[in-house]
């Protein structure tokens, strides 16, 4: 069994590098990535921009201080700092497919502890097949390296319900305790881990209360130490405090979501499986009550917290379904149950049913269903891939061939930034926040209600512009682009082939209005590879069968030219004041 335990971790891995490029152009993970960085190099994970219209991810919440924080728990960005510091940031983003293999080991000891190590090879394929694993395999964000600590924690616990030592409680614990670091939502695994405490504390032994001490304990700790990191830096005990999505759980929500939530479940996350899983669930009450309330007193709170959730888009994608990776662990194990109890359903099943069928069966089910998830995911795996090289490339051309010196101001748009800010060391300036539209959308966010962004950032920069025509915000970025060159540094920014408001603003058109004068040189030019795009066929009017269909490949876009233009002061007419 080792080996192939060993064949198939290898495969995964093998298979998900495919994919890697260390780069990414997401909102979330800019807050993880850069707010690890701002750990390894300053000692806390935040910085204050130079003035208000400086980038600043969306992730990030403004302190009373006028210091930038991410919004996130710092589980991850301590993690990140940590290989930042030791190794450097290309490093860092093998933090997730790290995590993941060593979640997946964890997964098969689970069920293996339960069921046995066939039906734990069998948890393995299915967690490891799931889209929603790999997809998130090779994203820098925080599902992987939550996985990771779930499910050795709960591992850990329940090796210490069979054989209590202190070192098994001490590291369940602090497990468990980290996963809640990572994310908030993981302090759930609070009530399995009280339902483990109660069933396996003997009331009249000493020894025993010291070890459900030192669990508690090691549990306790990292949690204390966050939200006490939390007060002192934002005010707040969490980040989403400060957007309202801490309250952004509501019957209403559930009673919106749970369609939603089922057929994804179902059809995404865990397809063909799900049913098996909770049948399995249900059996072993029969055979242990006490391990089966514990599953589930890990599965149902996440699903019912997050069915309840403000944000749940109806989609087949996994940015939903993200958030239940860490159940998806005893569910696989609840099918795996299920799968290696066919073969005994008869009073006396003969051999062949027994050794040979039966698992022959359940082999074919888990493999037949794996191999469907993981042609469903391709698309997406490569059009995430195509995103990555996309930021990757960029990265590439403004560092190594452009040799943009550190402390250069950067114009560009919010996806390439997001990378920049975590590998290079300039100022960064976002050209959609210089965008009516983008402007608009910001008077939008309701102060009283969840949101991605903090209202009162919103507020903040919607008061600061919004009055401004076309020509003031080309007149301000005129300001911010003088400024820059007064002080030596230079100038460039990151345009599309089409010209537009973001390099406009050198135009001599403008210099009547403040006596400035800047002259445009192109440094380069690259256009990224064409992308399929990807979507799902018949899901809406095609009856329940659409839930159920894999997403593919219906048109392609064509790549977006790119150029990087240096932008830098009129010798002739003296240059800006």
């Amino acid at each position: 069994m080792g080996a192939i335990l060993f064949a198939l971790l290898t495969g995964f891995g093998a298979f998900t590098q495919q994919f890697w490029v260390p780069a990414h152009a997401g909102t979330d993970q800019n807050g993880y990535l850069v707010g690890g960085r701002m750990i390894a190099n300053f000692g806390s994970a935040g910085f204050k921009p130079e003035d208000p219209y400086t980038f600043v991810g969306r992730m990030w919440i403004a302190a009373p201080d006028g210091r930038y924080f991410p919004k996130y728990p710092l589980g991850l960005p301590v993690l990140v700092a940590v290989v930042f510091k030791a190794v450097g940031p290309t490093a860092v983003y093998f933090i997730s497919p790290i995590c993941m293999i060593l979640a997946l080991l964890a997964v098969f000891l689970t069920v293996r502890l339960v069921a046995g190590s066939f039906a734990g090879l069998l948890g393995t394929a299915i967690v490891a097949t799931s889209p929603v694993t790999l997809g998130l395999t090779n994203n820098p964000n925080s599902h992987a390296a939550t996985l990771c600590f779930v499910a050795w924690g709960m591992y850990l616990l329940l090796g210490w319900w069979q054989r209590p030592t202190f070192w098994r409680a001490a590291l369940a614990g602090l497990f468990l305790g980290c996963a809640a670091t990572i994310r908030y939502s993981e302090a759930l695994l609070g009530l399995p881990l009280l339902a483990v405490l109660l069933f396996n504390l003997h009331w009249r032994r000493g020894r025993s209360w010291a070890q459900v001490a030192t669990l508690l304990g090691c549990w306790m700790m990292p949690i204390l130490v966050l939200l006490t990191a939390n007060r002192i830096s934002i005010g707040t005990w969490t980040g989403y405090d400060a957007t309202n999505e801490s309250t952004g759980f509501d019957a209403r929500y559930f009673a919106r979501n749970w369609e939603p939530m089922v057929r994804q479940l179902a059809g995404t996350a865990l397809f063909f499986t799900l049913p098996l899983s909770l049948l399995g669930l249900i059996q072993l009450f029969a055979r242990n009550w006490k391990l089966a309330l514990v599953l589930w007193a890990w599965i149902l709170p996440g699903v019912l917290l997050y069915t309840s959730y403000y944000w749940a888009p109806d989609n087949l994608g996994i940015g939903y379904m993200r958030f239940l990776l860490s159940v998806f662990p005893p569910l696989a194990l609840g099918a795996a149950w299920c799968l290696t109890r066919l073969a005994f359903v008869a009073a006396a099943p003969p051999w062949t049913l027994r050794w040979l069928v039966g698992p022959l069966a359940a082999l074919v089910l888990v493999l037949g269903a794996g191999a469907y998830n993981v042609w469903a995911a391709l698309p997406t795996l490569e059009n995430d891939r195509h995103r990555s090289l996309a930021v990757a490339e960029a990265a590439e051309k403004v560092m190594t061939q452009a040799n943009v010196p550190a402390g250069s101001v950067l114009f560009g748009p919010r996806e390439m930034l997001h990378h920049l800010q975590f590998v290079a060391n300039d100022r960064l300036y976002s050209t959609e926040e210089f965008d009516r539209r983008y402007i608009r959308s910001l008077e939008r966010v309701d102060p009283d209600e969840p949101s991605a962004l903090q209202p009162e950032r919103a507020a903040a920069l919607y008061r600061l512009l919004k009055d401004k025509s076309d020509r003031d915000l080309a007149g301000l970025l005129r300001e911010l682009t003088a400024k820059a060159l007064n002080e030596h540094r230079r100038v460039f920014a990151i345009v599309p082939d089409s010209d537009g408001l973001p390099l406009s603003f050198a135009d001599s058109r403008f210099e009547p209005g403040d006596g400035r004068a800047f002259a445009k040189r192109e440094v380069l030019t690259w256009t990224e590879p064409e992308m399929s795009l990807v979507g799902v066929r018949g899901r809406r009017g095609g009856g329940p069968g659409g839930a159920w269909r894999a997403p593919v490949r219906e048109r392609t876009s064509p790549g977006v030219s790119w150029r990087l233009v240096e932008i830098t002061s009129d010798q002739r007419s003296g240059g800006p004041e």
